[in-house]
């Protein structure tokens, strides 16, 4: 399976506008994969510039910090388990705390 991910870019310190970046990323079929896991692909193997919050110890939605709009709505990047083809939109929590990317205060 292949998923489009969307994901919104900004660097406010930079005082650029922000704009949306596409991706595609294999994943295979029945793996379970979570938006982290797209994420870290991503910023592994296609684009290491890309900034979210990562928590190593986490992984369940326990520590709250990548928390994100997936698709329109708040979740936890961690524990939103990836399960078709549709297009996966990631915005940050807040605009105005956004520090970079889906990083935010």
């Amino acid at each position: 399976m292949n998923i489009e991910v969307q994901i919104a870019r900004s660097r406010p310190e930079d005082g650029g506008a922000a704009y949306r970046q596409v991706y595609h990323v294999p994943v295979p079929d029945g793996a379970g994969w979570t938006a982290m896991d797209l994420l870290d692909y991503i910023q592994r193997r296609l684009d290491g510039s890309l900034g979210y919050f990562r928590h190593s110890a986490c992984g369940r939605g326990l520590c709250r910090r990548c928390a994100a709009r997936i698709n329109g709505n708040v979740g936890y990047l961690c524990a939103h388990i990836v399960e078709d083809e549709r297009p996966l939109v990631l915005e940050p929590i807040s605009e105005s705390r956004r520090i970079r990317d889906l990083v935010c205060r």
